[in-house]
């Protein structure tokens, strides 16, 4: 079997896009003639490879996989020798499983060395800007991200039904481009004008160097970026399984760290002082967490990072240290005595769980609760002192390698 035609791919085109594409440029009827002949030339190479590549465009992408994804990479890998020239760009092009969590365990997406939550990946329907269909028919893989709302060349918000049938619109369903499953050509639909903070989410998504003042707009990391999103979605509880939730926090989340810090230091001082009308043990006997929420524990953002690059985890350390400092250590205990998690004092302290045991087998951690020598606190038990783990903060060794700070040798 042989592909004769190779259509270049267009370098922010979506992998389903491109094999639409290339079911068109070797003139097949459907995506369906394609992926049955490939499936049936894949098992008499590889039956394994072949059993992992799906008939339905929906599907074929790696990230999809419901076992072991390496089998689909294979089968993708096989599926680009077929050209008669050079190598076809699948998996350039593939979304896939990402070892990275988001915010502590959210999953996470790569593509090109960027990552992205699963969670911001849109599954009822991948809306179009039909201006850009009426110059290129292909799918930039940014219309797939729930962020990218309107269109950041022809400032338009993209089209999410068909104008004609009214259902929603989804390429990867329909396994067509430029047209509704009804056959109405999208590129003829009409557009509205995008408001500013659709086309600054979008911004986000696909443009490196925006300028801005924010923390958005100041790192070049889209990474970071879609970290710093969810971590707005996941302290206002949002459910990040509801699109329409997710795009409407996405939305508040522009007024949020374009007022960045100011705007986070009124929340998390509003957050301890409402505790103070809440509280039902002493402030040494309750976790951090009851005032502030996941707003620590979901601080790491991407786990790696460095508190240059971490701005949230930062601005926390720094907001922190100011209450250990308002509130010294007394007889009677105040917010500088709430406790924190061994996951929440290995964030402050920017190290490993092993780490923060260490400190405490060590004797540089108190616990407020006893446990056998050889065991381990759970690692969301509050147990340890928020005044010590803000001054062994000040105390951490500069890491050699990586982000990880090390306080204590392993022997």
């Amino acid at each position: 079997m042989q592909l004769l035609v190779q259509p270049k791919p267009f370098s922010d085109e979506s992998l389903e896009s491109y094999l639409l594409r290339l079911t068109e440029a070797n003139f097949l009827e459907s995506y369906r003639l394609l992926s049955g002949a490939v499936k049936e030339w894949l098992q008499e190479q590889d039956h394994e490879a072949g059993g992992a590549f799906p008939l339905e465009l929906k599907t074929v992408n790696v990230w999809h996989a419901r076992q072991s994804s390496s089998f689909r990479v294979r089968a993708l890998s096989l599926f680009e020798k077929l050209s008669e020239n050079k190598d076809l760009p699948l998996l350039s092009l593939s979304l896939r499983n990402s070892a990275a969590d988001f915010c502590g365990n959210y999953r996470a997406l790569a593509r090109g060395g960027e990552h992205i939550p699963r969670c911001f990946i849109r599954k009822s329907s991948i809306p179009v800007c039909p201006l850009c269909l009426s110059e290129s028919i292909y799918i930039p893989q940014a219309w797939h991200y729930l962020p990218y709302t309107a269109c950041t060349k022809h400032g338009v918000n993209l089209v999410h039904n068909c104008p004609s049938c009214g259902i929603h619109i989804s390429y990867l369903d329909s396994e067509m481009i430029g047209h509704c499953r009804c056959g109405y050509d999208l590129s003829r639909a009409s557009v509205k004008s995008a408001d500013p903070k659709s086309i600054w989410l979008s911004e986000l998504v696909v443009q490196q160097d925006l300028g801005g003042c924010s923390p958005l707009e100041k790192t070049g990391s889209f990474s970071i970026r879609y970290a710093a999103l969810l971590y707005f979605c996941i302290v206002n509880d949002a459910d990040v399984n509801n699109e329409e939730e997710v795009e409407r926090m996405l939305r508040e989340a522009v007024d949020f760290y374009t007022c960045w810090p100011r705007a986070f230091h009124e929340v998390l001082s509003s957050d301890l002082e409402f505790s103070k009308a809440k509280l039902v043990k002493s402030y040494n006997k309750t976790a951090l967490s009851f005032a502030l929420g996941s707003k620590l524990s979901a601080s790491t953002l991407i786990k790696g990072l460095t508190l240059q690059e971490n701005f949230i985890l930062n601005e926390i350390l720094v907001f922190l240290d100011g209450v250990v400092n308002s509130y010294p250590k007394s007889k009677h205990p105040n917010y500088g005595d709430m406790l924190l998690t061994v996951k929440e004092a290995a964030a402050l302290l920017q190290t490993t769980h092993d780490q923060v045991y260490l400190l405490y087998e060590d004797g540089y951690l108190h616990s407020s609760s006893k446990i056998g020598s050889h065991a381990r606190f759970p690692p969301n038990q509050p147990v340890f002192f928020l005044r010590q783990v803000i001054e062994l903060s000040k105390a951490k060794m500069p890491a050699d390698f990586g982000a990880s700070a090390t306080y204590l040798p392993h022997w």
